[in-house]
C-alpha cells in the first residue's frame, strides 16, 4: 500500500467569500458582514480563542486587508516539496492586499513579508472583555452514544469528549458517566456539583 494523500482544501474562506458572498446568482447571498463574522469571531469562539476574531482594545490584531471586488482563488497546483519527493496541492489567491499578524505585517499583496510574528497556541485563550468568562463543552449522552454541546459557562474551562475524557493542563483526565446529571469536580477553593462534563477553572 502506498502512502496516504491529503487534500486540504485551503481555498475554502476565499470561495465563502467570492462564491456565496458575491458571485452566487442561483439562490440568495450571504451578507458580506455575516460571512466576516463566520470566518473570524465566531470561528474563534468554536475553538476557545477569545482573544481574536475582533477589532477592538485588547484583542489582537490579526487582520486580512482584502480588494472584495478582485477577490478570486487560483487554481490549484501539484507541489513536489515534501521530504522523498512528496507532493501537495497549493493554491493561492489574489485580492488580499494586507495581512497583519497581531499587528505585524506578514503579507503584502499576496507576497511574504519575511516576519513572522505568529507562535504556537497551547489551549484556549480568555476573552479580554470577559476575563472570567471560558467557552467549555457539555457532554450528553444520547441514543447511546455521546454528542458534545457547547456552551459560554463563567469561569470553567473546555473540555469533555465523548468518551468521557476532557483535556486540561495535567493531560486527560476521567469524569463521571451521568446521563447528563451533574458530577463532583475539583475546582479551586474546594469541590463543588458541576454540569457533566465540566472540569476545571480556567484560572
Amino acid at each position: 500500500m502506498g502512502p496516504r494523500r491529503t487534500i486540504c482544501d485551503a481555498s475554502f474562506p476565499t470561495t465563502l467569500l467570492t462564491h456565496w458572498g458575491r458571485d452566487r446568482t442561483r439562490g440568495d447571498r450571504i451578507d458580506l458582514p455575516e460571512l466576516v463574522k463566520r470566518q473570524c469571531r465566531a470561528t474563534a469562539e468554536a475553538v476557545g480563542l477569545l482573544d481574536r476574531g475582533l477589532i477592538a482594545e485588547g484583542y489582537r490584531a490579526d487582520i486580512n486587508v482584502i480588494d472584495f471586488d478582485h477577490l478570486h482563488a487560483g487554481r490549484p497546483e501539484m507541489a513536489f516539496d515534501l521530504p522523498a519527493g512528496g507532493k501537495r496541492l497549493l493554491q493561492g489567491a489574489t485580492g488580499y492586499l494586507h495581512t497583519f499578524v497581531s499587528g505585524i505585517e506578514t503579507y503584502s499583496d499576496g507576497a511574504p513579508t519575511g516576519m513572522l510574528p505568529g507562535r504556537l497556541v497551547r489551549g484556549q485563550r480568555r476573552d479580554p472583555a470577559h476575563p472570567g468568562r471560558a467557552e467549555v463543552m457539555h457532554h450528553r449522552p444520547r441514543s447511546g452514544s455521546g454528542r458534545l454541546e457547547r456552551r459560554l459557562h463563567h469561569g470553567w474551562r473546555l473540555g469533555a469528549t465523548p468518551g468521557g475524557r476532557w483535556l486540561g493542563r495535567s493531560g486527560p483526565r476521567r469524569f463521571a458517566e451521568s446521563g447528563g446529571r451533574s458530577v463532583r469536580a475539583a475546582r479551586a477553593g474546594g469541590v463543588g456539583d458541576l454540569p457533566a462534563g465540566v472540569g476545571d477553572r480556567s484560572d
